[in-house]
């Protein structure tokens, strides 16, 4: 249900989150996620009111998708903190990928942590309408999810308008997602085309266009989102990637690829 919604996942460090000591950073940077959950476990027997060490504990659970454990690490989190945009956004993730890993097997228990999920996203949203991430996420759950659970296309043409208000561009590839989505690829290419055209200084916008002519197999519009990344951060270690992926769309030189 909030497989779209891992599409929009920042780099760990991002600004105004909680920092870690050195160590503990490195090992998560180099995606030791493992160690670095034995380490914040040791930190946090030593400063059990560090609501960051549970938080960058239930990330570290997140990644390795223990999905139980960073439920309870992001709900110890969110109990000291509860006006924490940041903290609720990413309960609601764990929260929703534990409904995903239910879904096919058990689905009484699924549902529970699917309502979950949109409530802590909601929740999120209302803390800090700024925190686009909570805003993506929720609108890829409201774009997946049955009527039920408060899902459809009216739903999440409404939040995609709110999240306008806040940042348009962010809204044209919510749009763009959710046409995508709906498999209306006409109407995707435009958006993904308005937000190509729009000069926005911003990489993550050019790598999410990238993503999508990549599934699309745009080689073309790929390699233009590409290039716009290369005019702000030339230096970006995953211009290497892409650009690799773009030559093999292309049929371009193999061994460059």
């Amino acid at each position: 249900m909030l497989a779209a919604a891992s599409l929009h996942l920042s780099t760990a460090f991002s600004k105004g989150e909680a920092p870690l000591a050195p160590d503990i950073e490195r090992l998560y940077d180099a995606g030791q996620y493992r160690q670095a959950a034995e380490a914040l476990r040791a930190a946090l027997e030593q400063n059990p009111q560090n609501t960051s060490l549970d938080y960058w504990l239930g990330r570290s659970f997140f990644e390795i998708r223990d999905f139980s454990k960073a439920i309870s690490s992001f709900e110890r989190a969110v109990k000291i903190v509860p006006s924490s945009s940041e903290y609720h956004d990413w309960l609601g993730r764990a929260c929703g990928r534990k409904a995903e890993e239910n879904i096919h097997s058990n689905m009484p228990d699924a549902l529970p942590f699917a309502r979950r999920a949109r409530h802590e996203f909601e929740l999120a949203v209302k803390l800090d309408a700024t925190n686009i991430k909570a805003q993506r996420d929720l609108i890829a759950f409201i774009a997946n999810a049955p009527g039920s659970l408060g899902g459809g296309e009216e739903h999440a043409l409404q939040q995609i308008r709110a999240l306008s208000v806040v940042d348009a561009t962010e809204g044209t590839l919510a749009l763009a997602d959710l046409y995508a989505e709906q498999k209306k690829f006409d109407q995707a290419d435009a958006e993904y085309q308005k937000v190509l055209e729009s000069g926005v200084g911003r990489i993550d916008i050019y790598f999410q266009v990238a993503d999508y002519c990549r599934d699309r197999s745009d080689a073309e519009r790929m390699e233009r989102a590409v290039e716009a990344v290369a005019e702000i951060a030339s230096s970006n270690r995953r211009l290497s990637y892409y650009r690799g992926v773009a030559l093999v769309l292309a049929k371009g030189d193999l061994a460059v690829a």
